[in-house]
């Protein structure tokens, strides 16, 4: 009888000691019609992995539930949580701005700051929750380019990936992968009222998290919101994407991924050495990984200027060219980088621009019609001749 209730208490310890506890701190795009939570439970379920989750106080964002929203507080210093989920911002990061290739240190980075002191206390872990925007911050292709335009949605990510660096914070890319849907399937309905997510919306979320929580593959998980098999497929294939392709691994894992970043190998474009002052050219980057595949380009990388005075670069990789000297310019994945130096040149060019508009405007020109025209020349941005005079036939 003493042996049996050993064992007993024995197997009820283990089980607590096992179960992952999380904490949600966030607004209605984690917790409404949908629910984060209640998608990672019933992953959880499916799969047998005991887990804990709590939607704490509703907080818009995490700068205003650091400043009023106390309770948050109090909740994180309630259990010995192994995770604390941050949502970061309401709409996907609006404020987030960069200046030559830098992400300003805004109230958001401050804030983030705090909250992980407070987590990091308690012997939790910091998750930054990066979630959808609304309907209207959809990816825009340039026709021209034949690419995807960069958005807020890159500047976000590259935001959040700085700062999860810096701190050893993870990520949940939950809007990102949004991104990529509308960018497979743009007809696929991810919103209920162009804010909160669709029953498609929020299941891409769920397998997001479970998947980077668990580090388990999302393919193959239960239909939680009887969509159709063609739907599901894709999402799962998405979220799998998202969380375990190389060229998308977030910052600050929770778990070991499979493959890591062994080496970095930047050029500039066309691998050129040289470039003209005022001009720019787009820094690439092949990544090698631990199973020796390779990778041009990748959103995991930064880029740093070690010499700002010569030129700079912003968090698309392009350099622009300030000043003639010798340039060098950092990429990095989390401890592995690599730099390629470039000599600028001085400008040969008299002018960067001319800008010729009619002075009297006319709507349109009759066959031999004449008309005077004004010309504005710049250089460096700046206007250095105005009233540049032609006749033009």
């Amino acid at each position: 009888m003493k042996l049996s209730f050993i064992l007993c208490l024995s197997v009820l310890i283990s089980a607590a000691v096992d179960t992952t506890k999380v904490l949600w701190l966030g607004n209605s795009l984690i917790q409404s019609a949908y629910s984060r939570t209640d998608e990672v439970n019933r992953f959880c379920k499916e799969k047998n992995i005991p887990v804990y989750n709590k939607y704490g106080a509703y907080q818009y964002n995490l700068v205003q539930g650091w400043n009023s929203v106390p309770a948050n507080r109090d909740n994180i210093r309630s259990n010995n949580w192994d995770y604390v989920v941050l949502e970061v911002f309401s709409n996907i990061g609006i404020e987030c701005t960069f200046k030559d290739g830098v992400p300003l240190d805004t109230n958001y980075f401050a804030c983030i700051r705090k909250w992980d002191a407070l987590i990091d206390s308690m012997g939790a872990k910091t998750i930054l929750y990066l979630p959808w925007g609304y309907q209207s911050f959809a990816p825009s292709w340039d026709s021209v380019k034949q690419m995807w335009k960069p958005d807020r949605m890159d500047t976000a990510l590259m935001a959040l990936k700085t700062i999860c660096t810096e701190v050893n914070a993870a990520m949940f890319p939950v809007g990102p992968a949004n991104f990529e849907i509308q960018k497979r399937e743009p007809t696929m309905r991810l919103w209920l009222d162009g804010t909160h997510g669709s029953a498609q919306g929020c299941y891409l979320g769920g397998l997001i998290c479970y998947a980077e929580l668990f580090g388990k593959d999302p393919r193959g998980l239960g239909n939680l919101y009887n969509l159709d098999s063609q739907t599901v497929y894709l999402l799962q294939q998405t979220a799998w994407q998202t969380v375990f392709r190389p060229d998308m691994v977030t910052f600050g894992g929770l778990w070991t991924r499979p493959q890591t970043v062994k080496a970095i190998n930047i050029y500039a474009q066309g691998n050129v050495s040289s470039i003209e002052q005022y001009l720019s050219v787009n820094i690439l980057g092949d990544l090698t990984f631990t199973n020796d595949s390779v990778v041009t380009g990748s959103r995991q990388m930064l880029y740093r200027s070690l010499t700002p005075s010569v030129m700079t670069v912003n968090h698309f990789g392009l350099a622009q060219a300030k000043a003639p000297g010798l340039a060098k310019i950092e990429t990095r994945v989390a401890n592995v980088f690599d730099t390629v130096t470039l000599t600028v040149t001085a400008s040969t060019a008299l002018f960067d621009s001319i800008r010729i508009t009619p002075r009297v405007f006319t709507s349109y020109v009759t066959n031999g019609y004449k008309f005077t025209a004004t010309g504005y020349a710049y250089k460096q941005g700046q206007l250095v001749a105005a009233d540049l005079t032609s006749l033009v036939s």
